[in-house]
C-alpha cells in the first residue's frame, strides 16, 4: 500500500509525490530530494480477487464520460485509447489521467491511495461525471445571460438610436416643413450616413443631436405683425412713464416697418443708467408688435463661439446663442434684446464683437452662418434691440451699425409718479396687500427717493 502526503502535477507526466511507504506500489524511473521523490510511474499491484468483467464495465463507463468530457472541454489528452487493453494497460491509462486532468492535489492523492484498480477508476468517473454536470450548468447559465444582453440590445436597436423608423421619421417632419433646398439636402445626406452606420455609434448620436436642431428651427415661420400705432402707443404708456422721445423714436421705426413692409434702418440701441427701463421697452416693443421676445445676455461673453456655435465635430457642441434664442422662440421675427453690449470682452477665444457685426449688419444677416448648423439662416426679419449702459466702451466698427437712442435718468417728479402709478401697484398685488390697508404718502415716496434710493434709475426703488 503507499500512502501519499501530497501530490502535484510538474508536467511531462511526471507526479511529484511525498511517500510513505513503497509496499504494494511498482514505481519506476524516481530521484528523491530531501523532501519529495520525482517519480515517472506508479503503479499499484494490481489485486487478485478483482474480476475482469468488473474492471471492464468501470473502463468503458470511464471511457463513455471521457469522450463526453472531451465533447464539452478542449483538452488534449494524447492519443486515443481503446477498451481492448490489458490490466497493465487500464491502470497506465488511469495514471495518465490522474496526472493530466485538472484536478486538485488533494483529489489526486485521494485516487491515488486507492488499491484497486476498479476502485480508482469509479473515482475518477464520478469526478468526470461531477464536473460535466457543473459545465452544463455553467453554459446554461452563460447562455441565459448572453440571450438577455442579445434581447436588450435588440430593444435598443429597435427604439433607440438609428433605427430605421426614426430616421424615417425624421425625413417626414423635414419634407413637410418646406424646409430651403439647400437644407433639405444636407438632411438627406446626414440621414444616409446615419443609416449606414452602427445604430450605437457615437458618431449617430451626433448626427441625431444635429438633425434635432435642424428640425428645431422655425425655417421661414413668422408671427402676424401688428402695426396698429395707437394700439403700439397706448402699450408703450401703460408699460412705460414719460420718455416720450424714446416712444415717438420707437413708433416712427414701427410706422416705416408699416409703411414698407420690412425691417429697415439701423439697429435701435437704448443707452442709459441701470434701472431706467431698457429691457423692459424692448419687452413693450414685442408686446405692441405681437412678436415673441427673447433676451440674450451678453455680458461678460468673452469667447466667439457664444455667438457663432462651435463646430459640430467637438465633443458637446452647440449652436451659439443667436440661432439658440430662435429656437427658444419658435419663430424667425421675434424681438430679439441683446442685454449689455457694451460689456463684452475679447481674449484668445476670439472677438465676439467682431461676430456680432454679421449679426447686425442688415446686409449681412441674410446668410448668418453658426459654425454648428454650417448652414445660412436668414435673421433679416429680427428685430434687433440692444442695450447699453456706457455706449464708449462699444467698438467703432459695432457702434456704426446702430442708432443711439439715450435715455437719462429720472427727476425726483418722475419718480415720484412712477413710483405712485406703477412700482407701488406691483408690489401690493406681489405682496397680497389691498389698496385700503396701506396709506402711503407722495411725501413718504419723496423721502424714499432722496434718502434711499438715490439713483439714475428706479431699480433700487
Amino acid at each position: 500500500m503507499c500512502l501519499i502526503e501530497s501530490a502535484e502535477d510538474i508536467g511531462s507526466n511526471i507526479l511529484k509525490v511525498k511517500l510513505k511507504g513503497l509496499e504494494r506500489c511498482k514505481i519506476e524511473g524516481f530521484k528523491m530530494n530531501p523532501t519529495f521523490y520525482t517519480v515517472d510511474k506508479i503503479s499499484p499491484l494490481v489485486d487478485e480477487h478483482e474480476s475482469d468483467m468488473e474492471i471492464d464495465f468501470a473502463f468503458q463507463k470511464l471511457q463513455s464520460l471521457l469522450d463526453k468530457f472531451l465533447e464539452i472541454v478542449s483538452y488534449d489528452l494524447g492519443d486515443a485509447f481503446t477498451s481492448d487493453l490489458d490490466r497493465d494497460g487500464m491502470s497506465s491509462i488511469v495514471f495518465k489521467l490522474l496526472t493530466t486532468m485538472p484536478l486538485d492535489y488533494k483529489e489526486k492523492q485521494r485516487m491515488l491511495s486507492c488499491t484497486l484498480l476498479s476502485e480508482r477508476i469509479y473515482t475518477l468517473t464520478d469526478f468526470l461525471d461531477t464536473e460535466i454536470q457543473l459545465i452544463k450548468i455553467e453554459q446554461e447559465i452563460k447562455g441565459s445571460i448572453e440571450e438577455q444582453i442579445n434581447n436588450q440590445l435588440n430593444e435598443k436597436m429597435k427604439s433607440g438610436l438609428g433605427s430605421n423608423d426614426e430616421w424615417q421619421e425624421m425625413l417626414k417632419k423635414a419634407k413637410s416643413m418646406g424646409l430651403p433646398d439647400e437644407v433639405m439636402e444636407v438632411v438627406d445626406e446626414e440621414v444616409k450616413r446615419a443609416r449606414a452606420m452602427p445604430p450605437l455609434s457615437s458618431e449617430t448620436n451626433v448626427i441625431k443631436s444635429y438633425l434635432d436642431c435642424i428640425l428645431s428651427l422655425p425655417w421661414g415661420k413668422c408671427s402676424d405683425d401688428v402695426l396698429d400705432l395707437k394700439k403700439a402707443n397706448k402699450v408703450l404708456d401703460d408699460d412705460h412713464y414719460g420718455l416720450d422721445e424714446v416712444k415717438d423714436r420707437i413708433l416712427d421705426f414701427l410706422a416705416v416697418k408699416q409703411l414698407t413692409g420690412k425691417i429697415s434702418g439701423s439697429i435701435l440701441c437704448l443707452v442709459g443708467p441701470p434701472g431706467v427701463g431698457k429691457t423692459s421697452l424692448a419687452s413693450s416693443v414685442a408686446r405692441c408688435m405681437g412678436r415673441e421676445f427673447v433676451r440674450i445676455s451678453l455680458g461678460g461673453v468673452r469667447d466667439e463661439a457664444e455667438i457663432r456655435g462651435h463646430r459640430k465635430t467637438y465633443i458637446g457642441a452647440m449652436p451659439g446663442r443667436i440661432i439658440s434664442g430662435l429656437k427658444k422662440a419658435g419663430t424667425s421675427n421675434p424681438v430679439m434684446l441683446l442685454d449689455e453690449i457694451d460689456k463684452m470682452s475679447s481674449d484668445f477665444r476670439g472677438d465676439p464683437a467682431s461676430a456680432m457685426l454679421e449679426v447686425l449688419d442688415p446686409e449681412q444677416n441674410t446668410t448668418f452662418n453658426d459654425h454648428y448648423l454650417n448652414l445660412d439662416y436668414d435673421l433679416s426679419k429680427v428685430l434687433f434691440i440692444c442695450t447699453a449702459n456706457d455706449w464708449s466702451r462699444i467698438p467703432g466698427p459695432l457702434l456704426d451699425r446702430m442708432e443711439m437712442i439715450r435715455i437719462s435718468g429720472y427727476t425726483d417728479i418722475e419718480k415720484v409718479q412712477i413710483a405712485r402709478n406703477y412700482l407701488l401697484k406691483k408690489q401690493m398685488e406681489k405682496h397680497g396687500v389691498k389698496k385700503e390697508q396701506v396709506i402711503v404718502t407722495d411725501t413718504t415716496i419723496g423721502k424714499v427717493i432722496n434718502h434711499y434710493t438715490r439713483e439714475a434709475g428706479v431699480r433700487n426703488l
